[in-house]
């Protein structure tokens, strides 16, 4: 069964837990504290193991990080979880006791229409560039899009036979800093677009839209890409 979970992580804590880890001594002066994502889902696999949620997105509040993500696992045995494997730093920044969540139905039926909130990656993949931005690879292929055009054709595909989309808009759109190890296990720094699409679908096939949810959408999405939160469709 797949569960919406929410958490509350107060910043300084995740902080604090990172550098008990040397996960800051790692990341140059420039990079330092960019890549939030990274070090949520380092904290997040390593004290809930299996049960962590991936894909997520994140919210700031004040000084805390809200994050939203998909499991397997309910809150009461995601708290359980955590108080077996986490270090007492990083029980802390995780609270256990704030963990919130419920199932989502077994099955949203075929024809069903619903809102989103989607943070992506955008990329496409080849042999010669590696990744790319999508809008970015549009271009140089020739065709004349804006970005919106790129990264709601982007989603389009990825939302094949699962759903259609309806409508959808470009909510916002930044190039941050990620922080990914190499083949020699060094933490490199990269930029890749994220963005944040907003917009109604219809859902075609209630098996893979499961699994399109519970998967996530395009790339990196253990660090904070490829959630969609679905909300009521605007009329």
């Amino acid at each position: 069964m797949l569960h919406l979970v929410q958490l509350t992580i107060p910043m300084r804590a995740l902080y604090d837990w990172a550098n008990l880890q040397d996960l800051l001594a790692d990341l140059d002066d420039e990079l330092h504290g960019a890549d939030q994502d990274y070090l949520l889902h380092t904290l997040m696999s390593r004290s809930l193991g299996d049960a962590a949620p991936q894909p997520f997105m994140t919210q700031t509040r004040g000084a805390e990080i809200i994050v939203y993500g998909y499991t397997r696992t309910d809150d009461e045995a995601m708290r359980a979880r955590a108080r077996l494997l986490a270090e007492p730093a990083a029980l802390t920044a995780l609270q256990p006791d704030l963990f919130r969540g419920h199932a989502l139905p077994e099955e949203i039926p075929a024809g069903t229409r619903i809102g989103f909130r989607l943070r992506c990656c955008p990329v496409r993949r080849n042999r010669k560039t590696g990744e790319q931005d999508c809008h970015l690879a549009a271009r140089r292929a020739g065709h004349k899009l804006s970005a919106e055009q790129a990264y709601v054709g982007w989603l389009a595909e990825r939302l094949q036979g699962a759903a259609e989309l309806v409508d959808a808009h470009l909510a916002g759109l930044s190039h941050p800093r990620v922080t990914r190890r190499d083949g020699t296990r060094r933490l490199k720094p990269l930029r890749r677009p994220a963005a944040k699409i907003q917009g109604t679908l219809t859902v075609r096939d209630p098996d893979r839209f499961r699994s399109l949810l519970s998967g996530g959408i395009g790339r990196h999405k253990a660090f904070g890409f490829g959630f969609m939160l679905l909300q009521a469709a605007r009329s």
